[in-house]
C-alpha cells in the first residue's frame, strides 16, 4: 500500500481526495502499519498488536473512531507496532481522536499528529471558509445546513453556501443530500469535528440564539429541519445546563406547538423528556397558555405514536384544566374533545358525557372555528361507532359553519370543507342514498379542482371510484381509479399509487 499526504510538501500538485475505506480496507491498513517491516523475536513488541485474540470489536470501533480514514489509520497502526493494545488506545483517544499523535520514532515536522494535519490544512483558507469550519466547534452534530449555519455566522447564506462548497472540494467536508428533497447540509469528518469542538471559536449562546432565529424562519420547513434537529435540540439542551429557561421554551413551543416538525416526524426519547419539562417549567412560571399546549402535544404524542389512551387522556385532561385555570373556553371544549377520542379507543362508557360537553363548550363561545374542531372531534367518534345518521349530521353542521359568510376563506377551512365533504359522501352511501353520496363526493372534487391540489383530486376520484366499484358500475369506477393512479403519480404519492393499484388488482380491472 501507499500513502502520501502531500498537503505541504507538494502543494502544487492537484488534490486528490481519499473518500472513508471500505471497513475492511481499513483493517487491513491499520494491520499493515502495525507489523514491523521485519519481524521481531519472539516476545517482542510485534506479538501483542492485532493478534487473533484482540477482539474484533474493538479493532471496528477504533476504524470508526478515526472514520476510517487513511491517514489516521496509519498514525494508530504506528503506534500498535510501539506495543499500544488496540483497547488502550481506544480509551486514550475516545474523547479527542483529532489528537492522536505519531510515535516519537517516526515524527516528522508538521505531520506529529492528525491535529497537526488539520491545521496545515486550515492555513490556506479564506476567512469564511475558516470561520464556518470552526462554527463546527459549538454543534453537536458534525452535520449541519448552510442556513443553520449562516445564523451562526450572521453571514450571507449564499456565500456561506460557496464557502462550504469549496471546504468540500479541498476534502474537509462532504456534502449530504436525502433523494427527492432540495435541501443538502455539509458534514465535517469526524476527526475534523472534534478537533473543531475543542479548538472552538464561538460561545454556545451563539448556537442558542442561531437555532432560534432558524426555527422562526424554518418552524413549517420539516424536511429541512429533519437535518439541523440534532443540532437544534442541542440548543435546547444548552438551555437546560446553563438555565435559560425563556429560550428553552420558545425553542420547545416553536418546535412543538408553532412549528410542524415532530407532528410530522413523532418524537424520540430525547425531545419527549424536554417536552416534559418544558410543560413543568411553563406551569411552574405561570405561563398557562404554554403549559396548556405543551400537555395537549403529550397527549397527541401517546395517543398518535404510541397508543397509549390511558396517559393521552392523563395529558388532555392536564391540559384541559390548564385551559379552564387560564379561562379559554374554546382549548375547553377541545381538550374534552380529545379526552372523548381517548376513552372512546380504552372501550370507556363515559364517551358521550366528554363528547356532549366538549359540544355545549365549543357552541357557548361563538368561536366557529372551535366548533368546527370539535365537530371533527365527533364525527370521528361517530364514524368509528358504525352511527352514520349522528355522524352524517355533525358533518352537515360543520359545512355549514364552514361555508358562513364570515368564515375566512383560507387553505386550512378549505381543507376541513374537502374532507368533511368525502366523509359526508361515505356517511350518504351507509344510508342507503348512494346519489347524494356521489354528489357530495362530485363537490369535493369540485373545491379541489379550485384549490388546484392534485392529491385532494386524486382522493376524491378514488373514492368516487370505491363507490361506483361497490354498485357494480365497473366502467366509471375504473375512469375514477385511473385518474385517481394518475394524480398520485404526478405527485409522488407512493402509498396511495400502491392502494390505487392494489384494488385495480383486487377488482380485477386491466390497466
Amino acid at each position: 500500500p501507499l500513502l502520501v499526504t502531500s498537503r505541504q510538501r507538494y502543494s502544487r500538485i492537484r488534490r486528490v481526495y481519499v473518500d472513508r475505506l471500505e471497513r475492511d480496507a481499513s483493517l487491513e491498513l491499520l494491520l499493515y502499519y502495525s507489523i514491523p517491516p521485519t519481524p521481531l523475536a519472539k516476545g517482542g513488541k510485534g506479538d501483542v498488536l492485532l493478534s487473533t485474540a484482540t477482539d474484533d470489536a474493538t479493532k471496528n470501533l477504533l476504524c470508526d473512531l478515526l472514520g476510517d480514514h487513511p491517514f489516521t489509520l496509519r498514525i494508530a497502526g504506528l503506534n500498535l507496532r510501539e506495543g499500544v493494545a488496540v483497547a488502550e488506545l481506544l480509551e486514550r483517544i475516545k474523547n479527542a481522536p483529532h489528537d492522536l499523535k505519531i510515535p516519537n520514532d517516526f515524527k516528522e515536522a508538521g505531520r506529529e499528529s492528525a491535529a497537526s494535519l488539520l491545521s496545515a490544512s486550515l492555513e490556506p483558507l479564506s476567512d469564511l471558509e475558516y470561520e464556518l469550519f470552526m462554527t463546527y466547534g459549538i454543534l453537536a452534530s458534525p452535520t449541519a445546513t448552510p442556513q443553520l449555519l449562516s445564523e451562526c455566522t450572521n453571514r450571507d447564506l449564499e456565500k456561506a453556501e460557496e464557502a462550504l462548497f469549496n471546504l468540500v472540494g479541498r476534502g474537509l467536508a462532504e456534502r449530504v443530500s436525502k433523494p427527492e428533497s432540495d435541501y443538502v447540509a455539509y458534514r465535517l469528518h469526524d476527526l475534523a469535528h472534534s478537533y473543531a469542538r475543542t479548538n472552538r471559536i464561538q460561545r454556545h449562546t451563539t448556537l442558542i440564539r442561531a437555532g432560534l432565529n432558524h426555527l422562526r424562519e424554518h418552524k413549517h420547513d420539516v424536511t429541512l429541519l429533519e437535518l439541523d434537529i440534532a443540532n437544534l435540540l442541542s440548543a435546547a439542551e444548552l438551555c437546560q445546563e446553563q438555565k435559560r429557561e425563556d429560550d428553552l421554551l420558545s425553542i420547545m413551543y416553536l418546535l412543538t406547538v408553532e412549528g410542524s416538525y415532530y407532528t410530522a416526524r413523532g418524537h424520540n426519547s430525547r425531545s419527549v423528556a424536554m417536552l416534559k419539562e418544558v410543560a413543568e417549567i411553563a406551569e411552574e412560571k405561570g405561563r398557562l397558555e404554554e403549559a396548556h399546549y405543551f400537555y395537549s402535544k403529550l397527549g397527541g404524542y401517546y395517543f398518535d405514536f404510541l397508543g397509549n389512551y390511558p396517559l393521552a387522556f392523563e395529558n388532555y385532561e392536564y391540559a384541559k384544566n390548564l385551559a379552564m385555570s387560564w379561562g379559554n373556553k374554546s382549548r375547553e371544549a377541545i381538550s374534552l374533545g380529545l379526552m372523548a377520542f381517548a376513552r372512546y379507543h380504552q372501550g370507556q362508557s363515559d364517551v358521550e358525557y366528554f363528547s356532549d360537553s366538549a359540544y355545549a363548550i365549543a357552541k357557548s363561545t361563538g368561536d366557529d372555528e372551535c366548533l368546527v374542531q370539535v365537530l371533527g372531534q365527533l364525527a370521528y367518534i361517530a364514524g368509528q361507532k358504525d352511527e352514520p345518521l349522528k355522524a352524517n349530521l355533525i358533518l352537515r353542521e360543520s359545512l355549514e359553519v364552514l361555508n358562513r359568510p364570515t368564515t375566512l376563506d383560507n387553505l386550512e377551512t378549505n381543507k376541513k370543507r374537502f374532507f368533511n365533504l368525502l366523509n359526508l359522501g361515505e356517511t350518504e352511501y351507509h344510508l342507503g342514498r348512494f346519489d347524494d353520496g356521489v354528489s357530495v363526493r362530485k363537490q369535493a372534487l369540485e373545491l379541489a379542482k379550485e384549490q388546484k391540489n392534485e392529491v385532494w383530486m386524486g382522493y376524491a376520484h378514488y373514492e368516487l371510484g370505491e363507490m361506483h366499484h361497490n354498485v357494480n358500475q365497473c366502467d366509471i369506477a375504473k375512469q375514477h381509479m385511473l385518474e385517481a393512479l394518475h394524480l398520485f403519480q404526478n405527485n409522488n404519492c407512493t402509498k396511495d399509487v400502491d392502494a390505487v393499484l392494489s384494488f385495480l388488482k383486487a377488482g380485477d380491472y386491466s390497466l
